[in-house]
């Protein structure tokens, strides 16, 4: 059931995250239910396949150039402040 949910989760809203993160669902008053999404440094990984935990912190740690186009709006700009 769980496994559902989470397909349909990243079939109806997969297009709107940054590849490389980590979305925690669970049950939550006996309903499936996202709990969080994290970085994919910021996760538990205990319960996930090691070789795809580190395609995804690799993919998200990944220089610039190299940042997929979708993933180009998740990009963070340093904000210059006017020196004093």
């Amino acid at each position: 059931m769980g496994s559902a949910f989470g397909t349909d989760l990243v079939a109806g809203y997969g297009h709107t995250l940054p590849s490389a993160i980590v979305v925690d669902v669970g049950l939550v008053d006996g309903s499936w239910a996202v709990i969080e999404a994290n970085a994919a440094w910021a996760s538990g990984a205990y319960v996930a396949d090691p070789d795809l935990v580190l395609d995804v912190i690799l993919r998200a740690a990944s220089p610039t150039a190299s940042v997929a186009a979708r993933d180009r709006q998740f990009i963070r700009r340093p904000q210059l402040t006017p020196a004093s």
